[in-house]
Formats: C-alpha cells, sequence, structure tokens
C-alpha cells in the first residue's frame, strides 16, 4: 500500500497544481471559492462563507500527489472542489482517501449535505462515493459537467 499523508494545506500550496495540471487553458481567473451553486447559478452570497475554505493534500514522502478542496455554499452545505490525483498515482486510493478527507471535514463544519460539480468522465468515481446526478450543466469552462451530490449522515 502507498504511504500516503493527507495534510491541510493553504491555497498559495493547491493553486499551482491547480493551474498547471487540473484547469491549464482556464480562462477564468481560479479563486478560493467559487460562486456556483448547487443549481449551476452565480451567487455572490457564497462568498461570505470564503473563510471556510479549505484545502488538503495527499502527500507521497514530502511530494503533494493528490489534492481536494471545499467550501460551504450555505450554512449546512459544503462544496467539494478541485480533486485531483497525479496520473501516475491514480489507481491507488488516493482519490479515495481525499474525498473521505473532505467527507469529514464537512461533517465538522456541521454539513448535511456535500456536492461536486464534475467532468462527466468522472462520475463513475463519485458515484464510488454515494454521489448522485443532481443535473447536467454546459454553462463553465471545460463542460460538459454534472453536479452531483450526496448526503451527510450526523453523527
Amino acid at each position: 500500500m502507498l504511504p500516503l499523508v493527507i495534510k491541510q494545506i493553504t491555497f498559495d500550496q493547491i493553486l499551482p497544481i491547480w493551474a498547471q495540471y487540473l484547469w491549464p487553458e482556464r480562462r477564468s481567473i481560479i479563486e478560493p471559492v467559487s460562486a456556483i451553486d448547487i443549481d449551476s447559478n452565480i451567487d455572490m452570497g457564497i462568498f461570505n462563507f470564503a473563510d471556510n475554505a479549505h484545502y488538503f493534500a495527499a502527500f507521497n514522502n514530502d511530494q503533494i500527489i493528490g489534492v481536494i478542496s471545499g467550501h460551504l455554499t450555505k450554512p449546512n452545505q459544503c462544496r467539494l472542489r478541485g480533486l485531483f490525483v497525479m496520473p501516475e498515482y491514480r489507481g491507488q486510493s488516493v482519490s479515495r482517501r481525499l474525498i473521505e478527507t473532505e467527507l469529514n471535514h464537512a461533517t465538522e463544519l456541521g454539513c448535511t449535505q456535500i456536492w461536486a460539480l464534475i467532468r462527466t468522465k468522472n462520475i463513475g468515481l463519485f458515484a464510488k462515493y454515494e454521489f448522485k446526478e443532481h443535473m447536467l450543466t454546459n454553462k463553465y469552462e471545460f463542460g460538459p459537467h454534472y453536479i452531483v451530490q450526496r448526503k451527510i449522515p450526523q453523527t
């Protein structure tokens, strides 16, 4: 099994990975949070939750091999954003560990629902973690996208 450590990182640490690997030809500015809501609309009120944005990285030794982030979009709703795993580490449970970390953090924030705007090719990955299709949208760069969601059981 891959020696893997998940650590919280900063936006400044995740930004170059997103810019180089996840969204290399992105035209819009990559911001710490996104104003896109669960219904694929722009909601500038989401920026009121910017202080709750969080970023995690999976490390193999001292090398970042995967990242994920999340932020509130409503008081009890969290968006999972920017999941990326280096190609040579895919299929080794890195995505699983990152998604689990984000689910746990969202639970700590009191979220009862989590959602993501994902590329259509990734629907199978998110289905493994009980995300259900909410809608299909063509509004944003790198689309079409699914918006997927799942409930977070409260303990």
